[in-house]
């Protein structure tokens, strides 16, 4: 009983030894230089709905000339593979083959 004990007591110290490294691994959120702070839902423009049927490249540079702010702001097909990380400071505005916006861009 004495042994069973012992291993249930080391196997929960080791899960959350495992646990606690994988926070610290994350570590502390870096935000790209020159971003303002600004997230989706305190009053800054993060969604842009009225650009989508419009060309690609026009749509860019109205959500540029909206947020200033943001470093990259990208065309993209509809289709094309791109990482899932959030950065605030990012917008992709996804365009069909003909090339006009398929749906509404959005900080992430």
């Amino acid at each position: 009983m004495l042994r069973i004990s012992m291993l249930l007591i080391l196997g929960l110290l080791l899960i959350a030894t495992s646990v606690l490294s994988q926070q610290e691994m994350r570590g502390p959120i870096h935000h790209p230089g020159g971003w303002n702070g600004a997230i989706p839902g305190d009053g800054v423009v993060a969604v842009w709905p009225e650009v989508v049927g419009l060309d690609g490249v026009e749509a860019a540079e109205v959500i540029q000339k909206a947020r200033p702010d943001l470093r990259i702001v990208t065309v993209v097909p509809h289709d094309a593979m791109v990482t899932r990380d959030m950065r605030f400071d990012r917008v992709r505005v996804y365009v069909d083959a003909g090339g006009k916006v398929v749906r509404a861009p959005r900080v992430g």
